[in-house]
Parts: structure tokens; C-alpha cells; sequence
């Protein structure tokens, strides 16, 4: 009589084992996934900085391909559409219709999908320089048309 009650009793038992298991999994990958978050938001940025980079180079070097005109055709990244790019004297695409166009006809998409908050700073009246902003959370993109530096900041609350 012992028997029958004990093998009713293993298949409720193995159920809670395995609920029991599946729930320590997930609680262990939830753990690791909040600890490698910054890890993640730091590459996302560096890898944005770099493709914003290549642009901007890629941009340059179209450019001096081309004659060193005012004005370049240039194709969008992943998509088949052309857009013209403002050039300064020294090849930088400049921000002449704002930074988030600049944005957009760099790297293909708008700014706001990766939740970028976007500021300029007008440099020069005479040169039409800018400094465009582009941040997120405690990270800050700096492109400034002058010279083609992108630079990757840190803010520090």
C-alpha cells in the first residue's frame, strides 16, 4: 500500500524540481544580463562612434575623389537613396540644415533610434562651422565640422 502513494508522489515531485530549475535559470540570466547592461550602452556607442567616423571619412575621401566640391552626392548608408552633403573647405561634411540631418545622412538612420538627444553650437558665423551633440544617458558624441573630430565623451554628473 506504501508503493502506490509513492509513485503518485514522483511525477508532482519531478514537476516541481524542473519549475524549480527553469526558475533558477531564468533568475541566473536576468543577473548576468543587468550586470552587463553599461557594458553593452559603452559598445553601442564606440560602434556608433566608429560608423559615424567611417562616414565622415568615407565622406572625405568622395570628396577629394570628386574635385573638392561644395556640394557631394552621397549615398546613404544601407539604403538607396542619395543625399547631398554640405562640404567645408577642408572636406568635412558640414551641418548646414542642423546636425540631425547631418545625423541621418551619415549613417542611414535618424537619430532618435538609438534615443539620441541632439544639440549644436554654432563655432564660426563666417566658416558656418558647428559642433553637433549627440547623447545619451552619461555618454556624449561630439562631431565638429571644422576639422571631422568625433569624439566619444564621458559625462560626469
Amino acid at each position: 500500500m506504501t508503493a502506490q502513494p509513492e509513485v503518485q508522489f514522483r511525477p508532482w515531485l519531478s514537476r516541481l524540481v524542473a519549475v524549480v530549475v527553469i526558475l533558477l535559470v531564468i533568475f541566473v540570466v536576468l543577473i548576468n544580463f543587468l550586470r552587463t547592461q553599461p557594458y553593452i550602452e559603452d559598445r553601442l556607442l564606440r560602434v556608433a562612434q566608429q560608423r559615424f567616423l567611417t562616414s565622415v571619412n568615407l565622406a572625405k575621401g568622395q570628396w577629394l575623389m570628386d574635385g573638392r566640391p561644395s556640394r557631394l552626392q552621397w549615398q546613404v548608408p544601407g539604403s538607396d537613396q542619395a543625399a547631398w552633403l554640405s562640404m567645408n573647405a577642408h572636406g568635412w561634411p558640414m551641418a548646414k540644415s542642423g546636425c540631425n540631418q547631418l545625423y541621418s545622412q551619415l549613417m542611414g538612420e535618424a537619430p532618435e533610434t538609438l534615443d539620441l538627444d541632439v544639440s549644436e553650437q554654432q563655432v564660426s558665423r563666417v566658416s558656418g562651422a558647428k559642433v553637433c551633440f549627440y547623447s545619451i544617458q552619461a555618454w556624449q558624441l561630439q562631431y565638429h565640422s571644422a576639422t571631422g573630430s568625433v569624439i566619444l565623451l564621458t559625462r560626469s554628473d
